[in-house]
Protein backbone atom coordinates (compact mmCIF):
# COMPACT_ATOMS: atom_id res chain seq x y z
CA UNK A 1 0.00 0.00 0.00
CA UNK A 2 1.53 3.49 -1.15
CA UNK A 3 0.94 5.97 -3.16
CA UNK A 4 1.01 6.48 -6.67
CA UNK A 5 1.67 9.18 -9.12
CA UNK A 6 -0.47 9.57 -11.90
CA UNK A 7 0.58 12.76 -13.30
CA UNK A 8 4.05 14.86 -12.79
CA UNK A 9 3.29 17.92 -14.47
CA UNK A 10 2.95 20.04 -12.27
CA UNK A 11 3.91 23.29 -13.78
CA UNK A 12 2.95 25.80 -16.62
CA UNK A 13 4.66 28.45 -18.75
CA UNK A 14 3.16 32.11 -19.21
CA UNK A 15 3.25 33.93 -22.46
CA UNK A 16 6.87 34.61 -22.37
CA UNK A 17 7.94 31.41 -21.51
CA UNK A 18 8.51 31.38 -18.31
CA UNK A 19 7.65 28.51 -15.96
CA UNK A 20 4.79 29.64 -13.52
CA UNK A 21 4.35 26.40 -10.96
CA UNK A 22 1.93 28.34 -9.05
CA UNK A 23 -0.66 29.97 -11.82
CA UNK A 24 -4.38 29.05 -11.34
CA UNK A 25 -3.37 25.94 -9.67
CA UNK A 26 -6.53 23.98 -7.35
CA UNK A 27 -5.88 20.94 -4.78
CA UNK A 28 -8.66 18.48 -5.15
CA UNK A 29 -8.63 15.86 -1.88
CA UNK A 30 -10.98 13.51 -1.05
CA UNK A 31 -9.75 11.50 2.13
CA UNK A 32 -12.49 8.78 2.08
CA UNK A 33 -11.03 7.66 -1.41
CA UNK A 34 -7.62 8.96 -0.17
CA UNK A 35 -7.55 10.44 -3.79
CA UNK A 36 -5.52 13.81 -4.51
CA UNK A 37 -5.16 15.97 -7.54
CA UNK A 38 -3.52 19.05 -8.58
CA UNK A 39 -5.34 20.98 -11.81
CA UNK A 40 -3.54 23.69 -13.44
CA UNK A 41 -5.86 25.17 -16.12
CA UNK A 42 -5.06 22.92 -18.99
CA UNK A 43 -3.48 19.75 -16.82
CA UNK A 44 -4.35 17.90 -13.66
CA UNK A 45 -2.01 15.67 -11.89
CA UNK A 46 -3.20 13.59 -9.19
CA UNK A 47 -2.08 10.77 -6.81
CA UNK A 48 -3.79 8.18 -5.08
CA UNK A 49 -3.60 5.67 -2.13
CA UNK A 50 -3.66 2.10 -3.78
CA UNK A 51 -1.75 -1.32 -4.25
CA UNK A 52 0.45 -1.76 -7.03
CA UNK A 53 -1.70 -4.00 -8.97
CA UNK A 54 -4.62 -0.85 -9.12
CA UNK A 55 -1.61 1.43 -10.30
CA UNK A 56 -1.04 -0.44 -12.92
CA UNK A 57 -4.77 -0.88 -13.99
CA UNK A 58 -5.00 3.16 -14.90
CA UNK A 59 -4.96 3.00 -18.61
CA UNK A 60 -6.17 7.10 -19.27
CA UNK A 61 -3.07 8.06 -21.96
CA UNK A 62 -3.10 11.77 -21.27
CA UNK A 63 -2.69 14.63 -18.51
CA UNK A 64 -5.84 16.68 -19.86
CA UNK A 65 -8.01 17.60 -17.09
CA UNK A 66 -11.39 16.53 -18.70
CA UNK A 67 -9.62 12.94 -17.35
CA UNK A 68 -10.87 13.67 -13.77
CA UNK A 69 -14.37 13.63 -12.45
CA UNK A 70 -14.98 16.47 -11.56
CA UNK A 71 -17.55 15.53 -8.47
CA UNK A 72 -15.14 12.72 -7.61
CA UNK A 73 -11.71 13.17 -8.60
CA UNK A 74 -11.52 9.29 -10.11
CA UNK A 75 -9.45 9.03 -13.14
CA UNK A 76 -11.99 7.77 -16.27
CA UNK A 77 -11.45 4.33 -16.97
CA UNK A 78 -9.39 3.50 -14.15
CA UNK A 79 -11.75 0.24 -14.13
CA UNK A 80 -10.33 -1.29 -17.24
CA UNK A 81 -8.79 -4.51 -17.13
CA UNK A 82 -5.99 -5.41 -19.55
CA UNK A 83 -5.81 -7.98 -21.70
CA UNK A 84 -4.10 -10.79 -19.80
CA UNK A 85 -6.08 -10.12 -16.70
CA UNK A 86 -8.64 -13.21 -16.88
CA UNK A 87 -5.29 -15.68 -17.39
CA UNK A 88 -3.82 -14.65 -14.30
CA UNK A 89 -3.39 -17.73 -11.71
CA UNK A 90 -5.44 -16.11 -9.34
CA UNK A 91 -8.58 -15.19 -12.05
CA UNK A 92 -8.24 -18.40 -13.67
CA UNK A 93 -8.76 -20.10 -10.08
CA UNK A 94 -11.29 -17.79 -8.88
CA UNK A 95 -13.44 -18.35 -12.63
CA UNK A 96 -12.66 -22.13 -12.36
CA UNK A 97 -14.33 -22.65 -8.75
CA UNK A 98 -16.93 -20.41 -9.68
CA UNK A 99 -18.05 -22.01 -12.78
CA UNK A 100 -17.74 -25.54 -11.20
CA UNK A 101 -20.17 -25.05 -8.07
CA UNK A 102 -22.53 -22.93 -10.60
CA UNK A 103 -22.56 -26.83 -13.01
CA UNK A 104 -22.88 -28.86 -10.09
CA UNK A 105 -25.67 -26.25 -8.54
CA UNK A 106 -27.42 -26.41 -11.85
CA UNK A 107 -27.25 -30.59 -12.58
CA UNK A 108 -28.50 -30.93 -8.87
CA UNK A 109 -31.25 -28.44 -9.15
CA UNK A 110 -32.18 -30.19 -12.36
CA UNK A 111 -32.42 -33.27 -11.58
CA UNK A 112 -34.37 -32.62 -8.04
CA UNK A 113 -36.89 -30.77 -10.39
CA UNK A 114 -37.00 -32.89 -12.67
CA UNK A 115 -37.82 -35.98 -9.97
CA UNK A 116 -40.16 -33.76 -8.44
CA UNK A 117 -42.05 -33.60 -11.72
CA UNK A 118 -41.91 -37.53 -12.29
CA UNK A 119 -43.03 -37.99 -8.68
CA UNK A 120 -46.28 -35.91 -9.30
CA UNK A 121 -46.86 -37.57 -12.57
CA UNK A 122 -46.58 -41.12 -11.52
CA UNK A 123 -49.15 -40.07 -8.38
CA UNK A 124 -51.89 -38.49 -10.75
CA UNK A 125 -51.95 -41.85 -12.53
CA UNK A 126 -52.59 -43.62 -9.10
CA UNK A 127 -54.80 -41.61 -8.52
CA UNK A 128 -56.32 -41.55 -11.47
CA UNK A 129 -59.76 -44.80 -11.41
CA UNK A 130 -59.46 -45.32 -14.87
CA UNK A 131 -55.55 -46.23 -14.64
CA UNK A 132 -54.56 -49.25 -13.27
CA UNK A 133 -51.15 -48.06 -11.71
CA UNK A 134 -50.57 -49.28 -7.72
CA UNK A 135 -48.58 -47.18 -5.30
CA UNK A 136 -46.43 -50.19 -5.38
CA UNK A 137 -45.81 -49.82 -9.27
CA UNK A 138 -45.46 -46.14 -8.87
CA UNK A 139 -43.02 -46.35 -5.99
CA UNK A 140 -40.85 -48.78 -8.71
CA UNK A 141 -40.85 -46.77 -11.18
CA UNK A 142 -39.94 -43.87 -9.45
CA UNK A 143 -37.15 -45.81 -7.68
CA UNK A 144 -36.22 -46.58 -11.59
CA UNK A 145 -36.27 -43.35 -13.15
CA UNK A 146 -34.49 -42.30 -9.77
CA UNK A 147 -31.29 -44.55 -10.08
CA UNK A 148 -31.03 -44.16 -13.89
CA UNK A 149 -31.14 -39.70 -14.12
CA UNK A 150 -28.71 -40.07 -10.98
CA UNK A 151 -26.16 -42.38 -12.99
CA UNK A 152 -26.60 -40.41 -16.29
CA UNK A 153 -26.66 -37.27 -14.54
CA UNK A 154 -24.10 -37.39 -12.62
CA UNK A 155 -21.48 -39.01 -14.69
CA UNK A 156 -17.42 -37.64 -13.92
CA UNK A 157 -17.23 -37.46 -17.65
CA UNK A 158 -20.56 -35.83 -18.62
CA UNK A 159 -19.76 -33.73 -15.45
CA UNK A 160 -16.10 -32.16 -16.35
CA UNK A 161 -16.99 -31.74 -20.15
CA UNK A 162 -20.00 -29.27 -18.96
CA UNK A 163 -17.53 -27.38 -16.58
CA UNK A 164 -14.96 -27.34 -19.08
CA UNK A 165 -16.95 -26.16 -21.77
CA UNK A 166 -18.58 -22.87 -19.36
CA UNK A 167 -15.10 -22.24 -18.97
CA UNK A 168 -14.01 -22.08 -22.39
CA UNK A 169 -16.97 -19.90 -23.07
CA UNK A 170 -16.36 -17.88 -20.09
CA UNK A 171 -12.74 -17.07 -21.21
CA UNK A 172 -13.82 -16.50 -24.67
CA UNK A 173 -16.66 -13.97 -23.45
CA UNK A 174 -13.91 -12.02 -21.75
CA UNK A 175 -12.28 -11.81 -24.73
CA UNK A 176 -15.13 -10.60 -27.12
CA UNK A 177 -15.82 -7.75 -23.83
CA UNK A 178 -11.98 -6.56 -24.00
CA UNK A 179 -11.93 -6.01 -27.78
CA UNK A 180 -15.53 -4.56 -27.64
CA UNK A 181 -14.07 -2.27 -24.65
CA UNK A 182 -11.32 -1.19 -27.11
CA UNK A 183 -13.50 -0.49 -29.73
CA UNK A 184 -15.86 1.70 -27.14
CA UNK A 185 -12.70 3.73 -26.13
CA UNK A 186 -11.12 4.25 -29.57
CA UNK A 187 -14.48 5.94 -30.71
CA UNK A 188 -16.21 7.50 -27.72
CA UNK A 189 -15.24 10.11 -25.47
CA UNK A 190 -13.62 9.19 -21.96
CA UNK A 191 -16.55 10.11 -20.49
CA UNK A 192 -18.88 8.57 -22.07
CA UNK A 193 -16.39 5.22 -22.15
CA UNK A 194 -16.08 5.24 -18.83
CA UNK A 195 -19.68 4.61 -18.02
CA UNK A 196 -20.02 1.27 -20.17
CA UNK A 197 -15.86 0.20 -18.59
CA UNK A 198 -17.15 1.49 -15.26
CA UNK A 199 -16.94 -1.79 -12.78
CA UNK A 200 -20.52 -1.91 -10.86
CA UNK A 201 -18.99 -3.44 -7.81
CA UNK A 202 -16.11 -1.20 -7.13
CA UNK A 203 -18.40 2.17 -8.35
CA UNK A 204 -20.90 1.28 -5.22
CA UNK A 205 -18.33 0.77 -2.90
CA UNK A 206 -17.02 3.94 -3.83
CA UNK A 207 -20.44 5.21 -3.40
CA UNK A 208 -20.75 4.21 0.04
CA UNK A 209 -17.97 5.16 0.91
CA UNK A 210 -18.48 9.12 -0.35
CA UNK A 211 -21.71 9.52 -0.52
CA UNK A 212 -23.92 7.42 1.60
CA UNK A 213 -25.58 9.28 4.81
CA UNK A 214 -28.22 6.41 6.71
CA UNK A 215 -30.35 9.53 7.25
CA UNK A 216 -29.97 11.29 3.96
CA UNK A 217 -29.24 15.06 5.86
CA UNK A 218 -25.89 17.03 5.17
CA UNK A 219 -26.22 16.62 1.64
CA UNK A 220 -25.56 12.77 1.90
CA UNK A 221 -27.53 10.12 0.13
CA UNK A 222 -29.70 7.22 1.52
CA UNK A 223 -29.60 3.32 0.35
CA UNK A 224 -32.84 4.69 -1.81
CA UNK A 225 -30.77 6.95 -3.87
CA UNK A 226 -27.68 4.70 -4.62
CA UNK A 227 -29.51 2.26 -5.33
CA UNK A 228 -31.57 4.18 -8.08
CA UNK A 229 -28.00 5.24 -9.37
CA UNK A 230 -26.53 1.79 -9.31
CA UNK A 231 -29.52 0.38 -11.40
CA UNK A 232 -28.47 3.16 -14.13
CA UNK A 233 -24.66 2.47 -13.77
CA UNK A 234 -25.86 -1.31 -14.35
CA UNK A 235 -27.66 -0.62 -17.09
CA UNK A 236 -24.66 0.53 -19.23
CA UNK A 237 -21.97 -1.20 -17.06
CA UNK A 238 -23.40 -4.44 -18.02
CA UNK A 239 -24.16 -3.97 -21.42
CA UNK A 240 -20.91 -5.08 -22.94
CA UNK A 241 -20.93 -7.83 -21.18
CA UNK A 242 -24.52 -9.01 -22.06
CA UNK A 243 -24.06 -7.99 -25.67
CA UNK A 244 -20.25 -10.35 -25.57
CA UNK A 245 -22.20 -13.06 -24.02
CA UNK A 246 -24.82 -13.06 -26.81
CA UNK A 247 -22.28 -13.04 -30.04
CA UNK A 248 -20.25 -16.13 -28.23
CA UNK A 249 -23.78 -18.04 -27.64
CA UNK A 250 -25.10 -16.99 -31.14
CA UNK A 251 -21.35 -18.45 -32.66
CA UNK A 252 -21.88 -21.65 -30.58
CA UNK A 253 -25.65 -21.75 -31.94
CA UNK A 254 -24.88 -20.57 -35.63
CA UNK A 255 -21.97 -24.06 -35.52
CA UNK A 256 -24.04 -26.78 -33.86
CA UNK A 257 -27.07 -25.83 -36.72
CA UNK A 258 -24.98 -25.15 -39.89
CA UNK A 259 -21.69 -27.68 -38.89
CA UNK A 260 -22.24 -30.27 -36.07
CA UNK A 261 -25.71 -31.04 -36.34
CA UNK A 262 -26.12 -29.94 -40.26
CA UNK A 263 -28.52 -32.12 -42.66
CA UNK A 264 -29.04 -30.99 -46.30
CA UNK A 265 -31.96 -32.86 -46.20
CA UNK A 266 -33.89 -30.95 -43.53
CA UNK A 267 -32.75 -27.64 -44.50
CA UNK A 268 -35.87 -25.62 -43.69
CA UNK A 269 -36.78 -26.95 -40.56
CA UNK A 270 -33.07 -26.16 -39.40
CA UNK A 271 -33.08 -22.79 -40.07
CA UNK A 272 -36.88 -21.97 -38.49
CA UNK A 273 -35.03 -23.55 -35.36
CA UNK A 274 -32.19 -21.33 -35.75
CA UNK A 275 -34.51 -18.12 -36.02
CA UNK A 276 -36.38 -19.21 -33.06
CA UNK A 277 -33.33 -20.14 -31.12
CA UNK A 278 -31.48 -16.92 -32.08
CA UNK A 279 -34.87 -14.85 -31.65
CA UNK A 280 -35.03 -16.60 -28.00
CA UNK A 281 -31.54 -16.13 -27.28
CA UNK A 282 -31.37 -12.18 -27.93
CA UNK A 283 -34.81 -11.93 -25.91
CA UNK A 284 -33.18 -13.69 -22.75
CA UNK A 285 -30.07 -11.40 -23.15
CA UNK A 286 -32.24 -7.78 -23.45
CA UNK A 287 -34.44 -9.33 -20.60
CA UNK A 288 -31.31 -10.48 -18.30
CA UNK A 289 -29.96 -6.63 -18.85
CA UNK A 290 -33.09 -4.87 -17.60
CA UNK A 291 -33.33 -8.04 -14.41
CA UNK A 292 -29.65 -7.29 -14.00
CA UNK A 293 -30.55 -3.65 -13.20
CA UNK A 294 -33.22 -4.37 -11.35
CA UNK A 295 -31.57 -6.84 -9.01
CA UNK A 296 -28.97 -4.13 -8.63
CA UNK A 297 -31.11 -2.14 -7.40
CA UNK A 298 -32.91 -4.28 -4.89
CA UNK A 299 -29.81 -5.84 -3.41
CA UNK A 300 -28.68 -2.55 -2.65
CA UNK A 301 -31.55 -1.45 -0.69
CA UNK A 302 -31.70 -4.89 0.80
CA UNK A 303 -28.17 -6.01 1.91
CA UNK A 304 -25.92 -3.89 4.40
CA UNK A 305 -23.86 -0.93 2.54
CA UNK A 306 -21.67 -1.55 0.38
CA UNK A 307 -20.65 -3.25 -3.05
CA UNK A 308 -21.80 -6.80 -2.33
CA UNK A 309 -25.55 -6.15 -2.40
CA UNK A 310 -25.16 -4.73 -5.99
CA UNK A 311 -23.21 -7.39 -7.25
CA UNK A 312 -25.31 -10.25 -5.91
CA UNK A 313 -28.27 -8.66 -6.79
CA UNK A 314 -27.44 -8.42 -10.32
CA UNK A 315 -26.38 -11.73 -10.49
CA UNK A 316 -29.47 -13.33 -8.98
CA UNK A 317 -31.77 -11.05 -11.32
CA UNK A 318 -30.10 -12.18 -14.42
CA UNK A 319 -30.02 -16.18 -12.91
CA UNK A 320 -33.59 -15.70 -12.61
CA UNK A 321 -34.52 -14.97 -16.23
CA UNK A 322 -32.25 -17.45 -17.94
CA UNK A 323 -34.08 -20.08 -15.59
CA UNK A 324 -37.55 -18.37 -16.93
CA UNK A 325 -36.58 -18.26 -20.32
CA UNK A 326 -35.74 -22.13 -20.26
Amino acid sequence: MGFHTLYHRLASKDANGNTNGNANRGLYMDGKLQTYAVQTPEYSIGCYKGDESSSKNMLAASVRRDLFDPKTGRVYLSDRRHWVDQFKPRNMAVTCVRLSALQLGQITAGYYNDLLDETMRLDRKVMDMDDPMTREQADMLERIWSETEWSRRFDFTSISMKIKESIITAQLTSLVVRGLESIVVANCTVQVADSYIIDPFKEAKRKFERDYDSTGENGGKTKGDIGKEMAVVCLRANAIAFFAEYIVSQCRLAYSTFYKNYSKSDKEEQMKLFLKASSTLAFSRMLGLLASCAGACVGTLVLPPGGYGTLLGSNIGDSLVANLIK
